[in-house]
This record gives structure tokens, sequence and C-alpha cells, in this order.
């Protein structure tokens, strides 16, 4: 198995003037890069694959060299593919918004390019040369190593495209990993604003997350200081996110499907309070399953999204059961079950992955607490669901598969 993962490089060594001319490239380079996509956008991608000279011409008088044209070509119409396919997944009816490049990125070919490590010791550890750009323009800027690229050239082989902003470069590596451990050690979490993770083996990771929200929350928008408060809080969800991933025994891991979170929260039957619909919109849950996905491949862990409705509100010894949540509380009025909102809604989860046919010889990790009934985790695959009603069931028991 193997993935794609880059890191950062900052030009902050380099001169004024290097910057000042770089800034110039990218500005040209912007520009035709959304021309491009203006020519795309009304044409089948496969009419542009081959990207001859003839479709580098069309878009009026410029500096770049054909080089520079031909690595903006391929980044617009890699835009253009990326909204295509996703209205083709979605199965949308709708019209997609075209593109638009609004950053100073570039993203570079070895034909324009290359980084080199130096031939005798020096200050620096590596030079960008940037060249056939055009105008003139040809630039080598200092960069100095950190451990994180160097945990990945360790692990991996660099690659040749790179990704050029007007304060950093972005260095890829293809990693290569073993194939997926076996999925018996199964985990189930929860995700949630009050604690990042709540995990069927009674576990909380991330239960300071709504300080570093409120602290975002706090700061003036658009500020210096509310840029590093949401920094600093996209630090600890790493730091729970590693936390969490070391888990012991930990091969296969459950979560939620969250889809449409903040969809109809302004309407009139669903409006929130404005402090609510913020602390929602600063969540960075899509962030926090970004780096479990990661985290999933580079240790070799297989991961399954099941549906998440009413995972928090049902009993997880009975689905019927009538229960009362209270915040973080979680009580149920029949079998008398109380515990973690989270936690318990980890449970249902995690049931709802090991009832069906396909979980056979997985086995879920016991519960760490030490109250923990023996009911409240299912360990066995034969272990019967009972959702509120048929459809729901049918949902339930046809989870995605992903990272295989």
């Amino acid at each position: 198995m193997k993935f794609t993962r880059s890191t950062k490089c900052s030009f902050k060594f380099a001169t004024r003037h290097k910057k000042e001319q770089l800034r110039v490239f990218l500005v040209e380079y912007v520009r035709i890069v959304n021309s491009y996509i203006a020519l795309f956008w009304e044409n089948p991608p496969a009419a542009y694959a081959e990207l001859k000279r003839e479709t580098l011409n069309k878009v009026g008088e410029t500096w770049l060299t054909q080089r520079a044209k031909q690595c903006a070509a391929r980044q617009a119409l890699g835009m253009c593919r990326a909204v295509w396919d996703r209205k083709k997944d979605k199965g949308s009816k709708s019209t997609p918004k075209r593109p638009k490049l609004k950053k100073l990125r570039a993203e570079l070919s070895a034909n324009c390019a290359v980084l080199n490590e130096p031939k005798s010791a020096g200050s620096f550890d590596l030079w960008l040369k940037l060249h056939s750009l055009g105008n003139g323009i040809i630039l080598e800027i200092p960069l100095a190593r950190h451990s994180h690229y160097n945990e990945f050239a360790k692990e991996g082989k660099r690659l040749s495209q790179f990704v050029i902003t007007d304060t950093y470069i972005q260095v890829p590596f293809e990693i290569r990993t073993g194939k997926k451990l076996p999925p018996v050690g199964c985990v189930a979490a929860d995700a949630g604003i009050r604690k990042l993770l709540g995990t069927s083996t009674g576990e909380v990771f991330g239960e300071k997350a709504t300080e570093y929200i409120e602290k975002i929350r706090r700061k003036k928008h658009g500020s210096k200081g509310q840029k590093s408060a949401r920094a600093s809080y996209r630090q600890y969800i790493d730091k729970c996110v590693k936390d969490f991933m070391s888990t012991e025994g930990l091969t296969l891991l459950v979560i939620e499907q969250l889809t449409g979170i903040t969809k109809g929260t302004k309407s009139k039957k669903r409006k929130l309070g404005k402090k609510t619909r913020y602390f929602i919109g600063a969540w960075s849950v899509g962030y926090m399953i970004r780096r479990i996905e990661q985290s999933c491949e580079r240790s070799r862990v297989s991961l399954r999204r099941v549906p998440a409705f009413y995972s928090s509100q049902t009993c997880p010894v009975n689905a019927k059961h009538k229960v009362v949540r209270n915040g973080c509380r979680f009580h149920c009025l029949e079998c008398d079950y109380a515990g973690d909102a989270d936690i318990t809604a980890a449970l249902v989860l995690l049931d709802r992955f090991m009832s069906a046919s396909y979980a056979k010889g997985c086995v879920a990790l016991p519960d760490k607490r030490k109250n923990a009934g023996s009911g409240n985790t299912r360990v066995c695959s034969d272990s019967p669901i009972r959702d509120r009603d048929n459809a729901v069931r049918q949902r339930a028991t046809s989870p995605s598969t992903a990272l295989e």
C-alpha cells in the first residue's frame, strides 16, 4: 500500500528581491490558470487530455513560457475535473459553479522547479531552483529542513511535483507501507463538540475543545489573533487524534458518517442561535476526520463508516427503550443504563457495525471503565441490533468502506 503526504518549507530565508520576483510570477500564473479554467469549463475534459500547443496558446498574450503555461493548464484542468467528478458522485442536477483560483498558488512540475541538496556543507539544507518561468525570471531560494521533512524523507520517496506559494513550498512524498493489519481489534468513535472523540472502550479525547473554540470566537474575525487561535486548535486536534490512534490493539476503526451538519441551521424551522452556529462552524470536524483517515493509512488500520442517525439518543442495550439525555449525561429509563453520552453513542455505532454479517471475525476491544457492564460492549458479530423502523435498519446495515 502506498499514499502521498506533503510537508511545507518556508521561504523566510529568501531575500526581498527574490520574494518580489516570485510574487510577480505567481500573479501572472494565477491569471493564466483562471483563463484556462474559463476555456475548459464549457468543454468535456477528454477534449484537452493532451494539452497541445494550439490549446496552450488560446489564452491570449502572456510572458509565461510554454512549460509554465503547460503547468497552469494542468492545474486548471484538475480544478475543473474535481468539480465535474463531485457533481457526478452526488448525482446533482443543479449546474455546478465554475471554480476560480483566488490564492497565489502554482503547481509546478520538474520542468520548472527542481529541489537540490547543496554539494558542500553550508547554512542551508536545500535549494529550490525555479527556471523556465518567463520574463527572464530565474530564482534559487534557500530552504531549511525540519523534523517533519526529515521524517517523510526517511520513510518515503520525494516526488517532483511541487506546490509553490509566495511564502512556502509544499514538498510531496510517496510513502509505502505494508498490508492492512487483520481487522480483529475493533473500536468505534463518536465525534462531538464538548469532547472531540468518545470511544467504545470508554475513553474520551479532546475535553478542552470548547475552550479552544471559545478562544477563537473571542478574537476579531480575520485577525492574526484568530488565525493563531485556529492554528492552536488544530494542533490540539492533531494531538488528540495521535493519542487515540495509539490505542493498544486497534486494527479496525468504525466512525460515523457526518454530512450536512450545518444544513438548514439558519432556516425558520431549524434556526439555531448565533453562538451555537459559530461553535458548529468552528468545530473543524472535517479536519479531524481527515487526520483520522491519514493516521489510519499510516498505521495500516482499516476504516469503516456507519450511519450516525440517533446514535446519541439510542440505548446500547435495547434501541426501543426510552432514554433521557441531559448534556453529556445519558440515562435509559427502562434498563437503568447510564453513562457518558459520547461513549454511549460510540457503543451504538459499534453495535450497528458488529451486528452485520460482514463483521464476522471482528472482535471489539473491551471497555476500559471499571464499572462497565458486560452488556455495554458488543464483542461478536451475531448480536442483534434494533432500530426505530425498517428503513433505518436498512441504512444501518450498509456502511461505507474506506481505506481497505
